[in-house]
């Protein structure tokens, strides 16, 4: 409709100049519309010359975190020596965890032998995998009467990192858990431990005070005596209907034990899968890298699915669990 429009608006103004011309007997007004009968097919060439365009698509960050503001920077590029004056193309922005993507509709011109870059602000609400999508990419000529498919397309994604809660204590770590450094100093086995400390880079992970750590919201070792292995697993519940909640736990409680020096083990599952996907973790890098395997698996809604085929499948012992964020990490035995 807008081309049909502009046609119309172009040919009443040369229709005025050519009666302006006629009745003022001007032969400037009469060269003016007869330049304005050849210019749409002059524009209509050039726009058929123009050739070579690409788009390419990014982040202003290499490491996006969740309500935090970033740019998607669009670059459209123009090999041809003729210059663009109308390239639109829709963008389409796409997250893993939700079910409406966003459509914009994207309007450069672009140089000759040059290139042109829009940027776009966004501030994700969502964590997830972003997919950005460039597609339906046409040219129009300069008037916008005549348009041109182009065959130019792209896709960029990133991954949506939680954000960190603050610290982690009390409901985030574990509720209902009794001070066990006011009792006598005996381990789930019934033997006597000599003294309990804070964990230093090193302490075998075996002596890992699991229900003390998780009520003074730091780490403590047990420093001599028989114990049991409590392994230092994390399992969570990959829940769409509080994502957000749980992955922004799980990012917190996994930074605060890797920046102790702690390596641990996160096991999670996906719908219509009956196993447990597993990560090893042991330094703070390994975060960004164990979010892209976990966007990759299928949110459920079904309420205990992973600590269920955890308890058929792991072989026993006490981790760290975490079922929603109102709950926060629970200690929990398999």
């Amino acid at each position: 409709m807008d081309r049909l429009n502009n046609i119309l608006y172009y040919g009443i103004i040369i229709a005025v100049a050519a009666v302006a011309a006629f009745f003022f007997h001007s032969y400037l007004l009469a060269l003016s519309a007869a330049g304005m009968l050849v210019l749409p097919f002059v524009s209509y060439m050039l726009m058929r010359l123009s050739h070579g365009t690409r788009i390419d698509l990014g982040c202003s960050k290499t490491l996006v975190t969740r309500n935090e503001p970033g740019v998607i920077s669009v670059t459209v590029r123009n090999k041809s020596i003729v210059p663009i004056a109308n390239y639109m193309f829709k963008l389409e922005i796409s997250n893993s965890y939700s079910d409406k993507p966003q459509v914009r509709y994207i309007n450069l011109s672009v140089p000759a032998l040059g290139k042109r870059t829009a940027e776009i602000s966004f501030k994700p609400v969502l964590c997830g995998r972003i997919s950005l999508t460039a597609c339906d990419a046409y040219v129009r000529d300069m008037f916008s009467f005549f348009e041109k498919d182009k065959k130019d397309s792209a896709k960029f994604m990133f991954s949506v990192m939680p954000r960190r809660i603050g610290t982690v204590s009390g409901k985030y770590l574990s509720e209902n858990v009794s001070d066990e450094s006011s009792k006598p100093k005996k381990d789930s086995a019934g033997t006597e431990v000599v003294d309990i400390r804070e964990y230093a880079p090193g302490d075998s992970l075996k002596t890992i005070h699991w229900k003390l750590s998780a009520k003074k919201d730091d780490l403590f070792v047990r420093e001599k005596g028989d114990t049991v292995l409590d392994r230092p697993l994390l399992l969570f519940e990959l829940c769409k209907n509080d994502i957000n909640g749980i992955l922004d736990t799980v990012y917190t409680c996994l930074d605060r034990c890797l920046s102790s020096g702690m390596p641990v083990k996160v096991c999670w599952s996906g719908r219509g899968s009956e196993q447990l996907y597993m990560a090893d973790l042991n330094k703070q890098s390994d975060i960004p890298h164990l979010f892209d395997k976990i966007y990759s698996a299928i949110p459920t809604n079904e309420q205990g699915r992973t600590l269920s085929i955890a308890k058929r499948q792991l072989s026993g012992g006490s981790v760290m669990y975490v079922a929603s964020s109102a709950e926060g990490v629970k200690v929990v035995n398999l």
